[in-house]
């Protein structure tokens, strides 16, 4: 593995690391990690994992003093996240897929309700779906419009996962994955959809994207 680091600054003054695993992200590339710096204040950074990409979509980002990009061998997608888990900075982790887009004003929702309620782990939010040709694959629409219509997370955590990874901002104190998701709660008080009213990605749909939704036969 060999990292090649183009922010400055120690531990302890960075806010808020985004995480992006990547391999051959082509020309969706650009735009996702764009989106991210768009979002960064002045105490954040993007974290970029190269898993063996072979395309030229990394080498071709133009530098930035807030982008840190890592490499390592082809290993997958959970090798490619726990690397760059370990070499965040931030007091928070911000997911996103390297083919999705971040929304404006995700990052400051979600770290406010963060810094507003310490026993959160994590905070969510909606998705909406695209692509750049053909219809969304149906299995992963139903998935989306069930996430997008949870009123208790907590309760359904057992049918599928409530959070969608790429949209989650989590503490980096509370980052293993499992307890990351078995933390997602929607206090009984509240009504329908008044916690997940906020879009914060779009999701990019196409042929060969590794998602196991997009192979979901219904009907």
């Amino acid at each position: 593995m060999r990292t090649v680091q183009s922010s400055p600054g120690g531990e302890g003054s960075i806010r808020c690391s985004w995480l992006i695993p990547v391999r051959n992200g082509g020309s969706w590339l650009a735009e996702s990690v764009a989106s991210a710096l768009t979002e960064c204040g002045n105490e954040d950074e993007v974290v970029l994992v190269d898993d063996g990409s072979v395309d030229g979509a990394v080498e071709a980002l133009p530098p930035h003093p807030k982008l840190r990009t890592l490499y390592q061998t082809k290993q997958g997608l959970v090798a490619a996240l726990e690397h760059g888990r370990r070499e965040c900075r931030g007091q928070y982790i911000a997911r996103l897929d390297a083919d999705d887009i971040a929304l404006p004003g995700r990052l400051g929702h979600q770290i406010a309700a963060l810094d507003t309620d310490s026993n959160l782990a994590a905070v969510g939010g909606r998705a909406t779906l695209f692509t750049d040709r053909g219809p969304v694959p149906k299995g992963m629409q139903l998935y989306i419009d069930w996430v997008n219509n949870l009123d208790d997370p907590h309760r359904e955590i057992l049918v599928e996962s409530p959070l969608l990874h790429p949209a989650v901002t989590f503490r980096a104190t509370r980052s293993n994955m499992l307890a990351v998701i078995a933390a997602a709660r929607c206090p009984k008080t509240m009504t329908c959809g008044s916690d997940w009213w906020q879009p914060v990605y779009e999701s990019r749909m196409y042929p060969t994207r590794s998602s196991r939704f997009g192979i979901i036969r219904v009907g």
